[in-house]
């Protein structure tokens, strides 16, 4: 009797284990399928003729190497290995054994080469390529890139985004440029299944896909049967569907959503940073800008900590013109001029009676030889942080006596308009890894030209490899930049994504890329 006890007590001892061992596989069994949403459709899905580029392209292409998720050196990806000559002028990349695109043509040292190539006859910026000068296939899975220049940090931008991401030329030239844009054939995690244009795109996993960086668990296919990316233009909706769980990732939150969903237990928030920074530029060749005193005026007018203030905390103050996200970034340099040239009402004021404007009949506004202090400012309607940062700015600016007209654009008018000269003032959003975009007010520009500090900007880009010797060269270049005031630099956005809680391993990198290749979603309890 006894021992009948003993093995009903141990039979059912195996029973619970073995219930328990079954829900606890259950709960952390891998769902097949992963849902993403962007608010924007992509333009196309061929990559070398496409202007606008969101996560759908990242899970579409592989780069042959890509930034660390700190942004502060680069890893291979897409080859096995790369390596830098010692003189900076020579590439080479091994690629991996045996991989396919989704048709079944080898991705190899031919292959790569023929992408590039491609993207030098119908990319969208090819100059941003003219520094190679050529390629040489040594064998299958060896290429060689041979360079004017030695490898600088620009360049090495541009290989590791998504504008370097291979596609198959055969394959393009069969289908012809229209067809390839819809369904473009890529090396990378991901190749198109459908696209109905309007709704969604489904992805499915290449399987020959290999992912070599060291910063990541998972060096083979995306752990998913499909991936479908959601383009859902209404933000309300976008985030309520992740609330509901009928969406897993969103790489974008709108700003207005951030608090709610981090207060959500049922859902992830990541945090990342503009990489650049929103600025105004002002037209030095404008009868009233002209004067550097009415530009220092208005540097010193504008409260950065109280647009920061206004806006929930969601930018951060810069008075560098970059971001920590850019590996040039000078934290000693951001808190010199962060001192010198920090909000000052009553020098802005002295500034102004100094240029000759004054307020005579009292009304808050100077004027001088009978006419008012206005300026028009083109603000970019659609960058929320600009649009909600300018009626800020204009009071601000009203306290010193200037009558600030906000004049409403899209961004790319904005560019547009400023680009050709045909402005006072105009806000920027810029968003790039390297500060390239210095050039966007020198003498690249119809408003400002100053041959000295084009050169200065020049080497700090193009001549200086030495990290620590970069940053002491954009530094002279910020002097440079704050002695003519050709932009006032405002702030860097904090940038943010979400996820439900059953997902695991999705990164984003310090810039706010997503980064997919661990990412795992678990069915819920």
């Amino acid at each position: 009797m006894k021992n009948n006890i003993k093995l009903c007590i141990l039979l059912l001892v195996i029973m619970v284990m073995v219930v328990s061992l079954v829900f606890t596989g259950y709960s952390r069994e891998l769902a097949k399928v992963l849902i993403i949403a962007e608010p924007t459709e992509i333009e196309g899905t061929d990559v070398q003729t496409t202007g606008r580029t969101n996560s759908v392209h990242q899970l579409l292409y592989g780069k042959l190497f890509e930034a660390t998720l700190d942004c502060q050196s680069y890893v291979p990806t897409g080859c096995e290995s790369f390596e830098v000559s010692d003189d900076g002028l020579t590439l080479t990349f091994i690629l991996p054994e045996g991989a396919e695109f989704p048709n079944g043509n080898p991705v190899n040292a031919e292959a790569v080469k023929a992408s590039f190539e491609r993207y030098l006859r119908v990319g969208m910026n090819p100059s941003a390529y003219d520094n190679i000068k050529e390629f040489k296939v040594i064998n299958e899975r060896t290429l060689v890139m041979e360079l004017i220049q030695p490898a600088n940090p620009p360049f090495f931008t541009i290989l590791s985004s998504v504008q370097s991401g291979i596609v198959d030329t055969k394959a393009a030239k069969e289908m012809g440029d229209d067809a390839f844009k819809t369904k473009a054939v890529t090396y990378g995690p991901c190749y198109v299944e459908k696209w109905v244009q309007g709704s969604d795109l489904i992805l499915i996993p290449n399987p020959t896909w290999r992912n070599y960086s060291p910063e990541f668990e998972n060096k083979g296919p995306m752990q998913f049967e499909k991936i479908i990316a959601r383009f859902i233009p209404d933000t309300f909706t976008m985030v309520s569907e992740l609330e509901q769980g009928n969406v897993d990732i969103l790489p974008t939150v709108p700003l207005e959503s951030v608090e709610s969903l981090r207060e959500n237990p049922d859902i992830k928030v990541y945090e990342s940073m503009q990489a650049g920074v929103s600025l105004i530029y002002m037209n030095t060749n404008d009868p009233i800008l002209s004067d550097i005193r009415v530009r220092q005026a208005i540097t010193f007018g504008i409260d950065r900590d109280e647009i920061a203030l206004a806006l929930g905390g969601f930018i951060t103050p810069s008075f560098t013109y970059f971001s920590p996200a850019i590996a040039s970034y000078s934290p000693e340099k951001e808190q010199e001029i962060a001192i010198k040239w920090a909000t000052n009402k009553e020098k802005a004021t002295d500034l102004l009676k100094k240029a000759g404007w004054i307020d005579k009949d009292g009304d808050g506004i100077r004027e001088k030889d009978g006419e008012k202090l206005t300026l028009e400012m083109l603000t970019a309607m659609d960058v929320s942080a600009i649009k909600l940062a300018a009626p800020i700015i204009q009071k601000q600016l009203k306290e010193i006596g200037i009558d600030l007209q906000i004049r409403e654009l899209e961004h790319a008018y904005v560019k547009t308009n400023a680009r050709k000269g045909e402005f006072q003032l105009a806000t920027r959003k810029v968003d790039w890894t390297d500060p390239v975009h210095m050039y966007t007010f020198t003498t690249k520009s119809e408003y400002y030209a100053n041959e000295e500090l084009d050169k200065l900007i020049d080497d700090a880009t193009n001549n200086v490899s030495n990290l620590d010797r970069r940053i002491k060269a954009f530094e002279l270049v910020t002097d440079a930049l704050y002695e003519q005031m050709p932009a006032v630099s405002l702030y860097y956005e904090k940038r943010f994504a979400a996820s439900i809680a059953e997902i695991e391993g999705y990164r984003v990198d310090l810039t706010g890329t997503s980064r997919f290749q661990d990412t795992k979603k678990y069915i819920k309890e």
